[in-house]
């Protein structure tokens, strides 16, 4: 290969076909027609002198080579980009994609405010959100498949930086005329020895059958029954909802979701405290402008939720 003539752009074409192993996912991520990147696919093949990706049934492989490129070729271009931008930075004009990780709960309670922020002040960013995958989140932020993981406190690798950003207050929903509901001074109640004997749906993309709450009880010698796990919020509300099951989530979406269903939120009858929410990324991208704009804007978002 010519590196004098080679075209740089097609690097970034390579990346993306990497990313997606496909053509129409490449050329959605890059905003360009599906046959441009075809075309740029076949330089690219003729420059190298590798096929480079190869089709298995409806998705394209890399080959050995191409694979031996993946990881330092997206160091690289990060590099690159966050060189090239640092100086030269204006949401008015960036383009740039950043991709977001974390459970349903961001969906719902900072996306939309988000999208509005972005919309007005950075109108040809992207935003892509990405359920948090709890035994693979941090592997997903090493490939450089997300830049920002929205997650519990929890022990980090050491090449990841992180900002506490909030504490979370928890909150239980309990579908209204529960035959368990009790009165405390006027308001709705659920004694301690309801809420162990009760089943329990448990959010856990995972399907871990233990959170938090667990440790609580059994600091008091008490246990609970996870009749469920559910991989989101949402879907814990509306089984709640048609159910004498019960429920715990981050307070502020639990009053959210209970506006459109008829459910009570109480307080949890066990302390389990405000628990600390973290924002994290690569130490790698600690400096990319886009990304620290992003960051700040979701840091300033989610203030009000702190619990102290």
């Amino acid at each position: 290969m010519n590196f004098r003539t080679f075209d740089l752009n097609l690097l970034k074409v390579l990346d993306a076909l990497l990313r997606e192993g496909s053509t129409v996912g490449a050329a959605r991520r890059l905003g360009l027609s599906q046959s441009a990147v075809s075309a740029a696919l076949n330089r690219l093949r003729q420059s190298i002198g590798d096929e480079l990706l190869v089709r298995r049934g409806g998705r394209l492989e890399p080959t050995d080579f191409a694979l031996g490129l993946a990881d330092p070729l997206r160091k690289t271009l990060g590099e690159l980009e966050s060189l090239l931008e640092a100086d030269a930075f204006e949401p008015a004009t960036s383009d740039a994609c950043i991709r977001i990780s974390g459970p349903d709960y961001y969906s719902d309670m900072i996306l939309p405010r988000l999208a509005e922020i972005v919309e007005a002040e950075a109108p040809n960013m992207r935003l892509q959100m990405f359920d948090l995958v709890p035994e693979d989140h941090f592997a997903t932020l090493d490939r450089y498949e997300v830049d920002i993981i929205l997650m519990p406190e929890g022990a980090l690798p050491d090449w990841a930086m992180s900002r506490r950003i909030f504490n979370s207050a928890f909150g239980l929903l309990v579908r209204r005329g529960h035959p368990m509901l009790e009165e405390a001074d006027g308001e709705p109640a659920l004694s301690l020895d309801a809420f162990c004997k009760l089943g329990h749906i448990l959010y856990s993309p995972s399907g871990e059958l233990r959170s938090f709450t667990d440790d609580a009880l059994d600091r008091l010698g008490l246990t609970r029954r996870v009749a469920m796990t559910l991989p989101k919020f949402s879907a814990i509300a509306h089984t709640v909802s048609r159910t004498d099951l019960i429920g715990t989530m981050p307070r502020t979406l639990a009053e959210e979701l209970a506006k459109g269903l008829d459910l009570v939120v109480l307080s949890p009858p066990v302390d389990i405290g405000p628990h600390p929410m973290l924002m994290v990324w690569s130490k790698r991208s600690h400096e990319n402008p886009a990304q620290k704009w992003v960051r700040d804007r979701i840091a300033e978002l989610v203030r009000p939720l702190d619990a102290k």
